[in-house]
């Protein structure tokens, strides 16, 4: 057990080697201090356990940190602290925590079980990351399979897909200059907030290859028909989440700072970003593919003014 606990705090920079007092190395001195006066003797299991339970634990701290057999003949389970130092941020807690493990792994003659009521948030910083990249390339990839089978266009669906990811990637970035930590919390409001990226590049995408022109004349009719209601759409949103902000809760202020960046960059990819990307790619109209034989012309509502003429 001090070999173990030895290369525990030994593991890492932020276990304290000067906390060490447990019941064992206490036990081990109490001992050693009386052993001329009451002759004792722990060279054998027996005589240790008697010594311990009979002389030590009565009236002491440590006895509620070892646990014996129903016969009270052998220890089935103890105890010892560990005091953690200079543990500031969440990469301290998951180094220090993943270097205990690999020690208590590493025994094979004593199961050795790490506990504290804080672990299962220190565990949530250790699989952020790979949780997070895994949800989102996983929502990303779904997405663009929708954006097949509703836009009939590869090269248009492919453009969506990457504009979704670099809308999240954006967000993210913009969560840290923000101040918004990555956790479970921010990760289910971002996942939940795909769909407003994905609702202003895809209308935007099949009103490109929905026109009739050139890619210039086509990307005008898109943005003329679509650039107010996304703003309308996007501005809306946040004015309806503004409230949030002044409500005293981490929850709702995470879920507006993130609604808020993925509206806003959102809307940025949907009017600048994407626009700029289908006109070098140039994706064929679907004006231009037939069907059974027939030339199909797909044209999008436009918008009625005062200035034309109303027809009865």
């Amino acid at each position: 057990m001090e070999e173990i606990l030895g290369s525990l705090r030994n593991c890492s920079k932020h276990v304290s080697p000067d906390f060490g007092e447990n019941w064992l190395s206490s036990f081990t001195r109490y001992v050693s201090r009386y052993s001329d006066i009451y002759d004792y003797n722990i060279t054998t299991e027996s005589q240790f356990i008697d010594i311990l339970k009979t002389e030590y634990f009565p009236n002491n701290i440590y006895a509620q940190d070892v646990t014996f057999n129903e016969e009270g003949t052998r220890i089935i389970a103890s105890r010892f602290f560990l005091q953690l130092v200079d543990t500031y941020t969440s990469e301290d807690l998951t180094e220090v925590l993943t270097a205990l493990r690999d020690v208590a792994d590493a025994q094979k003659d004593m199961e050795v079980i790490l506990f504290n009521p804080w672990l299962s948030f220190v565990d949530q910083f250790t699989i952020i990351r790979p949780l997070t990249i895994q949800l989102l390339s996983t929502a990303a990839a779904i997405v663009m399979l929708i954006a097949i089978i509703f836009i009939p266009n590869v090269s248009t669906s492919i453009c969506v897909f990457l504009t979704i990811v670099s809308t999240e990637w954006g967000v993210l970035g913009l969560m840290a200059l923000w101040g918004v930590s990555l956790d479970m919390i921010s990760i289910l409001c971002l996942i939940m907030c795909i769909g407003f990226s994905v609702d202003f590049s895809a209308h935007v995408s099949y009103a490109y290859i929905s026109a009739e022109g050139s890619p210039e004349e086509r990307i005008q009719k898109a943005l003329y028909s679509l650039g107010l209601p996304i703003l309308q759409g996007g501005g809306s949103t946040v004015i309806g989440v503004c409230a949030l902000c002044f409500i005293p809760s981490y929850i709702f202020s995470v879920f507006f700072k993130v609604t808020f960046l993925v509206i806003m960059c959102a809307a940025w990819h949907g009017l600048f970003v994407l626009p700029v990307v289908l006109l070098l790619v140039k994706p064929e109209s679907l004006c231009n593919k037939t069907w059974r034989g027939k030339k199909q012309k797909f044209e999008i509502p436009q918008i009625q003014t005062e200035s034309q003429p109303q027809h009865a």
